[in-house]
């Protein structure tokens, strides 16, 4: 009798979240933490239903791939979440979202939720929200429509919740970061084999993502390009198409012989850290962001950053605050891009100085244990809430 006491105390969340291999990407690297953290947590009883994008390969950004694959996993993904709402009766729905061609999605899974009074978070993984709110079309009037049917929304930025609070005041809306494991990420990087450096001298830069046009690869080569009396390397990390590929090696080649410029494919994820680790700057300019785990792993390895200013990445870095610990440019720019790898690499004390604070503001702002409690504390005031209703309407 205790055991099943226990069991019906447990608060029970169904949380809906893509889990994509590799699995150190942004939101893959969020969900596989929730998942290891919160499962093992005796007061929660925590189901998943796997949102993945299955029908692409991440390298394939064809628009009739995405609108026709898309459609049919949209419908079989919410089935599979109707299933397990009916299935498991949880006392909360946690929606992970990206928005884009997924939100008519969104909004029809929480009107499922709202008809069987299952309380729910939609939590926004990206950093669009308020260039959709100007925009204002049709994603945005879903999106409006979608936030009125949730209980709480979850942004990852500041500007992302005040697109949110402006469009739809009645809305209860918490920012909840990212969070990357400090622990997990000292031992990686002081453990096994580092990757090798480059010669004396030598600055090396890195990226880790997708190796798609979108996160400014062009941009990135292309500034390098424009510094050819610099002893630069670049080391490029994540999944490339062959075409891709062969397009940022001719122009890797205008300067010097090209090979300072590597493509090294997909590796894991604690090969991945030890890259970061041991580079002199980590670089990500993408064209658009939400809040990306790489930028805190890079924070955590006390690496001085480079970055476009997109999402929630100036307020990671703190960009014009007393904490400020990396650098940031506007996208698509080559110019301020081969402008701020100048910078850094002139200046070898700088650097030191931008991945001590980093590192100081991931500990105190983005590591598991703040981010958990904080999501903990959503789920609770969001299923307490509920509960006291239906309890006063009962009366």
């Amino acid at each position: 009798m205790h055991s099943n006491n226990n069991q019906l105390n447990k608060l029970k969340v169904l949380l809906a979240a893509p889990l994509p291999p590799p699995d150190h990407g942004g939101i893959a690297n969020w969900t596989r933490i929730i998942r290891a953290e919160l499962g093992k947590n005796p007061n929660l009883d925590l189901r998943f239903v796997d949102t993945t994008a299955r029908y692409r390969a991440v390298t394939n950004q064809s628009l009739a791939v995405r609108l026709v694959g898309g459609s049919v996993q949209a419908l079989r993904d919410t089935w599979r979440i109707y299933r397990q709402m009916k299935k498991y009766r949880p006392h909360l729905l946690h929606l992970c979202t990206s928005a884009g061609p997924a939100t008519l999605k969104d909004w029809l899974i929480l009107r499922i939720s709202k008809w069987l009074q299952i309380p729910s978070v939609i939590h926004y993984r990206m950093g669009r929200l308020p260039d959709i709110a100007k925009r204002a079309g049709a994603e945005w009037q879903l999106i409006r429509r979608a936030v009125r049917l949730a209980d709480v929304v979850l942004p990852l930025d500041k500007n992302s919740e005040a697109s949110i609070r402006n469009a739809i005041p009645q809305a209860k809306v918490v920012k909840i970061p990212n969070m990357v494991e400090i622990d997990d990420i000292d031992r990686i990087s002081k453990t096994g084999s580092a990757p090798p450096n480059c010669s004396q001298g030598c600055i090396r830069l890195v990226f880790a993502g997708h190796v798609i046009p979108t996160k400014g690869l062009r941009e990135l080569v292309l500034a390098c390009a424009r510094l050819p009396d610099y002893n630069l390397l670049l080391d490029i990390i994540g999944p490339v198409s062959a075409g891709f590929l062969q397009e940022l090696q001719q122009i890797a080649s205008t300067a010097k012989n090209g090979d300072w410029m590597r493509c090294l494919g997909s590796v894991d994820h604690e090969e991945t850290v030890r890259h970061i680790a041991s580079a002199e700057i980590f670089v990500l300019p993408s064209y658009t962001e939400g809040m990306p785990n790489v930028v805190l792993e890079a924070m955590a390895c006390q690496r001085a950053i480079i970055a476009a200013a997109v999402g929630a990445v100036p307020e990671m870095l703190d960009i014009g605050g007393p904490q400020e610990c990396g650098v940031c440019v506007p996208p698509r720019n080559v110019d301020a891009l081969a402008q701020a790898i100048r910078r850094l690499a002139d200046e070898p004390q700088l650097r030191r100085q931008l991945g001590l604070k980093a590192r100081q503001r991931v500990e105190q702002l983005y590591c598991v244990p703040v981010g958990c409690e904080q999501l903990v504390n959503v789920w609770l005031s969001v299923s307490r809430r509920k509960l006291w209703d239906v309890h006063q309407s009962q009366s």
